[in-house]
């Protein structure tokens, strides 16, 4: 059973809207930490999230016919291990 295009969309908004909440939770958290801006931060948890969504479903699932909480933690904890991995590096180098 294939996705509608509907559905995609409203993944990939979803997707999005998780990976800027995220984003703007790490920024606030790590704000003495850092001299960053809140942009950055946002975008990369953005890429973060939609990675962390789109593996999930070519890999995770054959199809998904609504949106619920189980899909939503997947973005997110994508969106979090790619701002902890981009600080590991940038730490690093």
């Amino acid at each position: 059973m294939a996705i509608s295009p509907l559905l995609e969309v409203m993944l990939f908004l979803a997707w999005t809207i998780v990976g800027m909440i995220s984003g703007a939770i790490w920024s606030l958290l790590n704000k003495d930490r850092r001299n960053e801006s809140f942009g950055p931060t946002i975008l990369l948890a953005i890429c973060g999230a939609v990675l962390g969504g789109l593996l999930f479903t070519l890999f995770g699932t054959t199809s998904w016919t609504v949106i619920n909480i189980y899909n939503l933690l997947v973005p997110m904890a994508g969106a979090i291990i790619f701002l902890a991995a981009y600080n590991s590096i940038k730490q690093a180098y």
